[in-house]
């Protein structure tokens, strides 16, 4: 019995400094309280939920316009990979990734609009079918893109040839 419960503890103990932390800290991942908080509030206020998708990406940019540019958002961190969101400076894809993230959130209701809900869906447009740590979250689109011998089928509608696309107005 002892000799089982040793080996028990020494796979466990083995476990946990075989794995080193996975995550990072929350202060790293997320920045800029105030101003998400402001914005809620603003979103509350003038009901961003009722807006369509669109709309709503698009008001929750508006609301980030000025923040300063920062080069490098998406390397928070030299071994790990994680999801992240830094309103006080923004690149043109966080810009994007944010704007449509918060803007997701607001489907949900009211007591879900934090910051672990918006890096919830950071995480989704970043990783659309795996975490940060499966890289399979990576398809090839060159066969989709701009060739008449691949058979259309093939690729999703986002990346269809342009020919089979509806014109647009």
């Amino acid at each position: 019995m002892r000799k089982t419960v040793l080996i028990v503890s020494l796979f466990f103990v083995t476990l946990a400094l075989a794995n080193p932390e996975s995550r990072l800290p929350f202060s790293t991942v997320f920045k800029g309280r105030d101003k998400f908080d402001r914005i809620v509030a603003k979103a509350k206020e003038g009901n961003w939920a009722a807006l369509p998708l669109g709309e709503r990406t698009v008001t929750v940019g508006r609301e980030m316009v000025g923040t300063r540019y920062k080069n490098y958002t998406l390397e928070i961190d030299n071994r790990i990979e994680a999801p992240s969101v830094n309103f006080l400076g923004l690149d043109c894809w966080t810009f994007f990734e944010i704007s449509l993230g918060f803007a997701r959130m607001l489907d949900e209701p009211q007591e879900n609009w934090t910051p672990e809900r918006l890096l919830h869906y950071i995480e989704l447009d970043r990783y659309p079918r795996a975490s940060p740590r499966d890289s399979g979250a990576v398809r090839d689109i060159h066969p989709c893109i701009g060739r008449r011998d691949i058979d259309p089928a093939r690729c999703n509608a986002a990346s269809a040839p342009a020919s089979s696309s509806p014109p647009a107005r």
